[in-house]
């Protein structure tokens, strides 16, 4: 493969210019031999400073830089700097016009120019240029020099250079077919399917308001789940490039291309899919306000982007993002086993066989871990005989959820939020714990009782439909800490010794724990949790000795542990 030194590269783009600057100035020594022979040996530079003013304002394509040079024909040397052709100045330096559409709209001021200046004449001798004639000589340098290619490159091209103006003048994007959608509304604690937000507002784009959004939101059904939402795009044209193929409106994604062209994409609708509902982990049907991960789509409006006066509109592509609009409502009841539940999805009923397994485990979990406390108790305090008496209730009572997304109050330009309402009436734990055993230390012995009791109630509202506060602060208020004490109790047990043993101190330690609504680690969502720990317990012990005397002796009872970490959702 050849390889070229970058001076061997620069010498060939220099041959490249030159050989582009030679046909110009050959091709316009024909079309205007009168400034041929009134520049004489001066045309050569004239030709090329035309083309380096081209170069100057980001001209690089062989016909749009012949265009330009063939307007120095007409208004002489750097035109758009003298005064009058303030218009010109403009064209040239608006970063937001093409390197095509500034020729082309210089050419179209220059027609005005001299149709105004012929008609200014009324009827008077005028040797200017006749409009018609600069029209012809501007059509044949589009035509004859379609094959100069690019100013400086050493591979040629052919560039088609369109002439009549194809641009979009405004695009209205909206949805339509969207009567479906219905939201669980809570009123006292009864739920209501009630029709959702009134229609977002539409998406108009024009030259006042160019810059398209970042990404449009849609919420919709998957295919098969429900109706789905309908995007509309309506498009006023102006002007077109005559063979039907602008203004062009593209839909992309997963189901291909769809695409309209002229008439056609002035007013077209389609329907639009989210991503089909997946369980998430722990098989539940749904988690609790889970923000699953949008489907993605491309929106493209395009045209030409030629337009005879203004920056044009060109065209308009931006990503569309579809959310599965399902509106979920979820109620527990859990005050005998096993709990009962009701899931549903826009008000078709949904297995929730997965939410009831969630409850059993809650119990399950607590049983397992209070086989581990005991044998924790017989470890570390040294207790004989130990046992373990406990009447339990937890995350006991009613609870009534909904959530599901809706559009942000923008509507489409707006990232739309996760809607969530709801309410807990519960006991979070309640609890009656009590560990007994017989402990002997330096022949004294004695039974011990070791228990800690409470009552927490969870009894919260929650509501959140709007961005902020973010979710974290709204689910803040739902969680509840729980905290009881451990007592010690000992009842000393007489030896032929008399020795005696007691505490000198209260027993130092809690069950401690918090309940509540909390963000879902990793998968988003909300989920119901309850977590219970055991801090460390201890006491000091006195042993009495009616030879010895008495001494003290520091006595841990339990240590720290997790006795429960339960979540749900």
């Amino acid at each position: 493969m050849l390889s070229l030194s970058p001076q061997q590269m620069d010498l060939l783009a220099q041959v490249a210019r030159e050989r582009f600057v030679h046909r110009v100035a050959a091709y316009f020594a024909l079309q205007w031999p009168a400034m041929l022979e009134r520049l004489g040996d001066r045309y050569g530079a004239f030709i090329d400073l035309a083309v380096q003013h081209a170069q100057k304002h980001q001209l690089a394509e062989g016909p749009c830089v012949a265009r330009y040079v063939n307007l120095w024909f007409v208004w002489g040397p750097a035109f758009e700097d003298k005064p009058g052709f303030e218009w010109a100045k403009d064209i040239l330096i608006d970063t937001r016009r093409s390197e095509f559409i500034k020729p082309h709209q210089l050419v179209r001021r220059t027609l005005d120019e001299l149709q105004r200046l012929h008609a200014a004449s009324a009827g008077r001798p005028h040797t200017g240029l006749p409009p018609t004639d600069f029209e012809a000589a501007d059509a044949r340098v589009v035509a004859d020099l379609a094959d100069l290619g690019r100013l400086g490159d050493v591979v040629p091209s052919n560039v088609q250079v369109a002439r009549l103006s194809c641009d979009l003048d405004a695009i209205d994007i909206g949805t339509i077919d969207t009567a479906w959608r219905h939201e669980y509304r809570l009123t006292d604690k009864d739920w209501q399917r009630v029709p959702g937000p009134a229609a977002a507002p539409r998406l108009r784009i024009d030259t006042s308001q160019p810059l398209p959004p970042q990404r449009l939101h849609v919420l919709t059904h998957a295919p098969g789940e429900g109706p789905p939402a309908r995007l509309q795009v309506k498009v006023r044209a102006l002007g077109g490039c005559g063979d039907h193929t602008h203004p062009r409106v593209a839909f992309t994604g997963g189901h291909g291309l769809w695409e309209w062209r002229g008439h056609e994409a002035t007013a077209v609708s389609w329907p639009v899919h989210a991503a089909p509902t997946l369980p998430v982990p722990d098989g539940l049907v749904a988690g609790i306000a889970h923000e699953s991960s949008p489907q993605w789509h491309t929106l493209q409006v395009a045209s030409c982007g030629l337009r005879d006066h203004g920056a044009p509109l060109g065209e308009v592509a931006t990503p569309v993002l579809s959310y599965p609009a399902d509106q979920w409502l979820l109620e527990l009841r859990h005050t005998t086993k096993p709990a009962t539940c009701r899931l549903e999805r826009d008000g078709i009923a949904q297995d929730g066989s997965a939410w009831q397994r969630g409850f059993a485990r809650l119990h399950d979990d607590f049983k397992a871990s209070t086989d581990q406390l005991l044998l924790a108790f017989e470890r570390t305090s040294g207790a004989t005989a130990a046992q373990l008496d406990i009447e339990p209730s937890l995350m006991a009572g009613q609870a009534g959820l909904s959530w599901g997304w809706r559009e942000g109050p923008q509507g489409l330009v707006d990232d739309p939020v996760m809607r969530l309402e709801g309410w807990l009436d519960m006991v979070a734990c309640a609890l009656q714990l009590q560990l007994s055993g017989e402990l002997s230390l330096a022949g004294a012995r004695a039974r011990l009782r070791l228990r800690a009791q409470g009552s927490t109630p969870l009894r919260t509202r929650i509501r959140r439909d709007s961005k902020l506060p973010l979710l974290p602060e709204v689910l803040a208020p739902t969680v509840v800490k729980l905290r009881y004490p451990f007592e010690l109790e000992m009842d000393p047990i007489v030896t032929p010794d008399h020795v005696a043993l007691h505490p000198t101190a209260p027993a130092t330690g809690a069950i401690v724990g918090e309940a509540g609504l909390r963000a879902k680690p990793g998968n988003g969502g909300v989920q119901l949790f309850l977590t219970l720990r055991i801090e460390p317990v201890a006491t000091t012990l006195a042993i009495h000795d009616p030879v010895l005397g008495t001494s003290r002796q520091a006595r841990p009872l339990l240590p720290a542990m997790t006795l429960l970490d339960w979540s749900l959702g």
